[in-house]
């Protein structure tokens, strides 16, 4: 999913449902490797239209990023994955 898809994607998620909690089930990752790592969450939501509340486990794959050359700032970490489940 390229940046852009992304922010069509959330912005519609948005519109459309509530969160209620969104935290971290952990502090430490669920596996970690020395250039990538799952980050574990739970996310209770609510959709906005007809009142049905939700609540999902979603894991995120991150990848370290290569830094860029020429002192250009970027974020060390990089969304690869997203995957949920409905508790």
């Amino acid at each position: 999913m390229s940046p852009e898809q992304a922010y069509f994607f959330f912005r519609q998620v948005y519109a459309t449902y509530s969160t209620f909690e969104f935290y971290a089930d952990s502090e430490l990752p669920v596996l970690a490797k020395e250039n990538s790592f799952i980050f574990k969450a739970r996310w209770s939501f609510k959709n906005k239209k007809n009142d049905n509340q939700h609540v999902f486990q979603v894991f995120f794959h991150l990848a370290r990023e290569k830094p860029p050359g020429r002192g250009i700032p970027q974020p060390p970490w990089r969304i690869t994955e997203i995957k949920a489940e409905s508790l």
